[in-house]
């Protein structure tokens, strides 16, 4: 329990400074949540441009893919908030940072979620219009109510953030065994884009890649089919908490791995 404490106090300590860093430059800070915001929005306008020729997109009404939407925007500010230092970890083996943290008291990992920050930018667009177009969105559907609605969306929002964090986390940790991995991120930038739809749409390929292989489909579309009642998918809905399970699990072995294997630039 002291233990935990320590690691508490240390994280609250290094979030501190984080936000002293961040807070330092405020045009920066207002430019950089301007451009991220409008990159956002125009997601949501591409939208309402599909919507005005149809009603529904695969049996999804506008306002249940905008919920969607919202859920994901939310998840992404989540893990942009507490864990977006994963990124950061190709560039300590590039560069051999990594040694540093390694010698260090405090746990390796637990210093790469909380040293520095992979960029300046807090997600507050990202949690505006997240939760701004799952309220908007709410008045228009049958949500499901009450108390257990209110539980399984909190549980969800964990259990998705850990899935996401992980594919993130396992995408970087592949620099431990290849020196060039930002590609990979790049290639999932793109794929986010597909999970702003329903994975109806989609082919079946592309729905066994987004569900098995980099399970996108686990952070917005299955979670949020809950709330919609729909019962295509309800043994995915169940399997949420398997999949982070299993994502956390191997993000531990793999990391586990990649320390043994890891050999610094200056050796």
């Amino acid at each position: 329990m002291e233990g935990f404490k320590k690691y508490l106090r240390c994280y609250r300590s290094y979030f501190r400074t984080n936000m002293l860093v961040y807070a330092e430059y405020k045009t920066d800070f207002i430019a950089i949540h301007i451009a991220s915001a409008l990159i956002l929005i125009m997601g949501v306008v591409s939208l309402e441009i599909i919507f005005a020729q149809v009603e529904h997109i695969a049996g999804w009404n506008k306002y249940q893919v905008f919920w969607m939407l919202g859920y994901f925007y939310l998840i992404r500010a989540l893990y942009n908030t507490f864990f977006i230092n994963t990124l950061n970890l190709g560039y300590w083996i590039r560069q051999g940072s990594l040694d540093i943290y390694i010698t260090r008291p405090l746990g390796t990992f637990f210093q790469l979620l909380s040293t520095g920050r992979y960029n300046t930018e807090l997600p507050l667009d990202e949690y505006l219009i997240g939760l701004g177009l799952m309220i908007a969105a709410e008045s228009h559907i049958d949500i499901i109510p009450g108390m257990a609605g209110l539980l399984y969306l909190v549980f969800a929002l964990i259990f998705c953030t850990m899935i996401y964090t992980c594919i993130m986390f396992l995408l970087s940790a592949a620099s431990f065994w290849i020196i060039k991995s930002n590609a990979l991120h790049e290639l999932v930038g793109s794929i986010e884009r597909l999970i702003e739809y329903p994975l109806n749409i989609y082919n079946l390929t592309i729905k066994i890649i987004l569900t098995t292989i980099l399970p996108f489909g686990f952070i917005s579309f299955y979670p949020s089919q809950y709330f919609f009642s729909f019962e295509d998918n309800k043994p995915f809905i169940v399997c949420i908490p398997v999949v982070a399970l299993i994502l956390i699990l191997l993000s531990r072995f793999v990391w586990k791995k990649g320390l043994q294997t890891y050999q610094s630039p200056g050796a």
